[in-house]
């Protein structure tokens, strides 16, 4: 099984989007058709699927247009255990996944602690202040996924 860890804000959306950017849907289901990869949500936005009894219609409504509506797919969130150490909430999701993960990247527009415990299976977005995901980081994904760096 190959994962996305999927972070949201600064990678599907950006200052000058609404919501989710078309463009950047657009490369993250580019990732997912040519790797077969499934997605575990560790963004913030996990909270709309652990507590949606807590999140705002509207942040209800645009996750569930990504999990139902756009074909991509979700398998599970990152356990909450610290939102400053996302590392740590996927190291332990790798140790309980449901299934052996053959590879995993993970898209974030911030670091945590990913450049030193994920080195090699990290790719940084340009964040929310620029453009979300980009084609040349999406292709970086594709490699990672697929074992071709």
């Amino acid at each position: 099984m190959k994962i996305i860890f999927l972070d949201i804000d600064g990678v599907l959306n950006f200052y000058k989007s609404k919501k989710i950017d078309t463009r950047c849907l657009f490369y993250l289901k580019r990732i997912v058709k040519k790797t077969n990869a499934y997605i575990v949500l560790s963004s913030s936005w996990k909270e709309s699927v652990l507590y949606p009894q807590c999140c705002s219609e509207f942040d209800n409504q645009v996750l569930d247009d990504l999990m139902n509506r756009s074909g991509l797919p979700f398998i599970g969130v990152t356990p909450d255990i610290d939102p400053r150490r996302r590392e740590v909430e996927i190291q332990e999701w790798l140790k309980t996944a449901p299934e052996p993960v053959e590879s995993f990247v993970i898209i974030d527009d911030l670091k945590f602690g990913f450049p030193v415990t994920f080195h090699d299976n990290f790719v940084q977005t340009s964040g929310f202040l620029k453009w979300g995901l980009t084609y040349r980081q999406a292709s970086k994904a594709i490699k990672i996924l697929n074992h071709k760096l």
